[in-house]
């Protein structure tokens, strides 16, 4: 049975460095930033969007067989890696804002496509 999609809207999303961090719902909005600085594990496909330029920031992994979708004007970062654990079926970004890949592999059993610009912060 398919999962309900389940809309969050806040003002800005921060998480600590211990423990992690389950995204279960389908879609996470904040009119600033998103930033997770515990482990992420998706449990659904999920689509993150800041509606104001918001920085939305992975410190550390995030792993589950799902999609993730970032839609910012800001900077998306990836502090560590992307499906080390278990693949992503994908990852986009949208075409504004930037890409930062700061934690090495991002790992996809499917589509990688980054609609902004990318620096490389790590091999």
């Amino acid at each position: 049975m398919p999962r309900k999609a389940h809309i969050v809207k806040r003002e800005i999303v921060t998480t600590d460095a211990d423990g992690s961090t389950a995204i279960n719902g389908g879609s996470i909005t904040t009119t600033t930033t998103q930033t997770y600085n515990d482990v992420v594990t998706l449990g659904a496909d999920t689509t993150l969007t800041s509606s104001n330029k918001g920085n939305i920031t992975f410190a550390q992994t995030v792993d589950g067989a799902y999609s993730l979708t970032v839609n910012t004007a800001g900077i998306t970062t990836f502090g560590g890696a992307v499906g080390g654990l278990v693949a992503l079926t994908s990852v986009t970004t949208d075409a504004l804002g930037s890409t930062a890949i700061n934690g090495g592999a991002i790992t996809t059993s499917g589509a990688q496509t980054y609609n902004d610009a990318v620096t490389l912060g790590a091999n």
